[in-house]
């Protein structure tokens, strides 16, 4: 029993040292890309920054290689 609590704690340290609880904050390159998940309907309000990607409203993965080529779509209907 003494092994199952040891063993219970070893993996419960693993788990949560292997979890990335930091954040990035939004820098000023991401204004277009925040700015496009404002315009489709998302609150930028605790917005996660992961490197290539954006954690939205806690649960949905953007791809930040995704919102650019959006924006890019958008840019190019502007020039028009």
């Amino acid at each position: 029993m003494k092994k199952l609590y040891v063993f219970s704690f070893w993996m419960s340290l693993l788990c949560l040292s292997s979890c990335d609880f930091s954040s990035r904050e939004a820098s000023p390159n991401n204004d277009a890309l925040l700015k496009v998940l404002s315009d489709n309907g998302f609150s930028t309000e605790g917005i996660i920054d992961k490197g290539d990607f954006f954690i939205v409203e806690g649960d949905m993965r953007f791809d930040k290689s995704y919102l650019q080529d959006f924006t890019s779509q958008k840019q190019n209907k502007d020039d028009q």
